[in-house]
């Protein structure tokens, strides 16, 4: 027969209230939900920036072939 070494802890505690883990999951829910909404208004960006003609990006300072770089240039570095 095995014995674990540590206790796991896959499981919900009873020592946790059934409000502190419905409150963890519907926080994870609206995290989730404006990472989304946030992921959404860059996308819409791009769409907008490609419908731009050649001139009107390079009035921006953008390459065409950069577009995603500038969008997302505050939180990836490519």
């Amino acid at each position: 027969m095995a014995h674990a070494a540590q206790p796991t802890t896959a499981y919900v505690s009873s020592d946790r209230s059934i409000f502190e883990v419905l409150g963890r999951a519907l926080h994870a829910f609206g995290k989730a939900f404006s990472m989304q909404a946030g992921m959404q208004t860059r996308m819409n960006r791009i769409s907008r920036l490609n419908a731009m003609s050649d001139a009107e990006l390079a009035e921006l300072g953008i390459q065409r072939d950069r577009i995603v770089h500038h969008v997302f240039r505050d939180i990836y570095y490519v």
